[in-house]
């Protein structure tokens, strides 16, 4: 039922709020940090009432010395900076943002830990890590319409989770086995 859509692309500063009810932008926004703004893949979520949405940035993955992350969050109408935080997470690469359906708190995740921040002062409210034993690195996640479920890709691999680290439920290939999950 939503009335809004967010165009990104990969290797692009500028996120486009869209109408889809007159098929057209609405604004944008851009964050003007220099050659190391990228946008990663699958890093624009917008909150339940479409009113603010929250991107996570990472640096050129071809930099020498890449940096960590950052969480963006800007107002749907207008395309304004409400706040901007660097990543809690030590990596570059940011799996996320999700969004609770509350509104309230913003997820993220990267190599092996999953991060919960407030979704209006980008606070950290709660980490958690997998163990060494999970194969792979963190990089797609996904949150069930209730928040009851937190899903997450990891390597060749599926894990799930609740929103207190619990594990739920785990699906693994082979080390051999020539697959990478990717959606």
């Amino acid at each position: 039922g939503g009335k809004l859509a967010l165009l990104s692309g990969s290797h692009d500063s500028v996120v486009l709020v869209v109408s889809l009810e007159l098929g057209k932008p609405l604004c944008s926004f851009a964050r003007s940090t220099g050659a190391e703004a990228t946008v990663l893949a699958g890093g624009v979520a917008i909150s339940p009432d479409e009113s603010w949405a929250a991107v996570c940035y990472g640096p050129d993955p071809a930099a020498t010395s890449p940096s960590s992350g950052t969480i963006v969050v800007f107002t749907t109408r207008n395309g304004k900076l409400l706040c901007e935080a660097a990543s809690p997470l030590p990596v570059g690469s940011l799996a996320g943002p999700a969004i609770t359906s509350d509104g309230k708190q913003i997820v993220i995740a990267g190599g092996n830990s999953v991060v919960l921040l407030d979704g209006q002062s980008l606070k950290t409210l709660r980490q958690f890590d997998f163990t060494p034993d999970f194969p792979g690195e963190v990089s797609r996640l996904s949150l069930t319409l209730n928040d009851s479920l937190l899903l997450l890709t990891m390597g060749h691999g599926l894990v799930a989770c609740d929103l207190t680290g619990k594990t739920l439920g785990q699906m693994f290939y082979e080390q051999d086995d020539p697959v990478t999950v990717t959606a």
